[in-house]
């Protein structure tokens, strides 16, 4: 039997691949279960598509399930999930992300220029964002692009997440691990001692921390993509960094423990024994209820690969 052949410059190949990774990484870290369903869609060629999820999740130790509905003829996709799904994944989003890298590489440097050119020198906050930007690698590692600063959000179609003039985020970076970006509020607290300082310093983080999570929001409405939240300050004598929640640090811990690895390349022949038991795998309607929870949004990988068309 002949090798198949897997290919990240294939559009189809990467849309499939890396949307089933953002539908695992859109799904609450914290709740764990057996099988998640990820969503069901319309191919043209069960074998091929079984062939490619075992080449690219399978030889890494990730088991996507596909099971062909009788009903509708329709591909259902499951992935067998534990607590170590979320590292295991990252090297594969960021294999399969390569071709974009150099073009994210050129915005960046557009936009670092951009900022220099513009920044206060003299503003407190300013001086932050700047030690960000300057030491992104090391502060925030796997986030290397730098995409806006001083930015807003407008979709005249939705007045709830309609920005106005006095509402600005401050920074947002992006990864080279697909569509995940990094939103960056900043806070220059008050360090003096007393109590008019202490609440001071209260008010501020209170305020950055709920800054984060409104400009996180709005930078999902922007961008249609996995972002994560995180506020900046100058607390003395604490680290600096804090995340919207857990599952957002969680994402960003993958990320940073998975920056320098690569992904396992295994060129051998597909094994058709390792995926049998997907292909004619049945899913009753028992079965069907104790899978656990339909991941709350497929709207990204609909987006990519429309259900009335075929991948292969």
């Amino acid at each position: 039997m002949s090798s198949y052949v897997i290919d990240i410059n294939n559009e189809k190949q990467r849309s499939l691949i890396l949307n089933i990774c953002f539908q695992i990484l859109s799904f609450p870290y914290q709740e764990e279960t057996e099988s998640l369903l990820l969503g069901f869609f319309e191919f043209s060629s069960h074998d091929d598509v079984t062939k490619l999820l075992q080449k690219v999740f399978g030889e890494n130790g990730i088991i996507i399930m596909c099971h062909v509905t009788k009903a509708n003829s329709k591909m259902e996709f499951y992935v067998n999930y534990d607590k170590t799904l979320l590292e295991r994944i990252m090297p594969i989003i960021k294999d399969w992300y390569k071709p974009f890298v150099n073009e994210l590489q050129n915005q960046h440097n557009v936009k670092v220029k951009e900022w220099k050119e513009n920044y206060d020198i003299d503003h407190s906050e300013d001086i932050l964002r700047n030690r960000i930007i300057d030491n992104i690698n090391d502060l925030l590692p796997g986030f290397n692009y730098f995409v806006d600063f001083k930015w807003s959000y407008n979709d005249d179609n939705d007045n709830n997440y309609s920005v106005c003039e006095n509402e600005i985020g401050d920074l947002i970076f992006r990864s080279d691990y697909g569509g995940i970006y990094l939103v960056i509020e900043t806070k220059w607290l008050n360090n003096n001692h007393g109590d008019k300082a202490k609440k001071a310093r209260i008010d501020g983080i209170n305020d950055v921390k709920e800054r984060t999570l409104k400009y996180k929001e709005l930078a999902k409405k922007r961008f249609n993509d996995i972002v994560i939240g995180i506020s900046y300050t100058n607390e003395k004598g604490k680290d600096p960094i804090h995340f919207v929640d857990i599952t957002d640090e969680k994402i960003f811990n993958a990320i940073k423990a998975n920056k320098n690895k690569k992904i396992k390349k295994n060129e051998s022949s597909f094994d058709p024994g390792l995926m049998g038991f997907m292909a004619g795998t049945t899913i009753t309607a028992a079965g069907m209820a104790g899978i656990g929870i339909l991941l709350r949004n497929c709207s990204m990988l609909e987006n990519i690969i429309d259900s009335r068309s075929s991948i292969f």
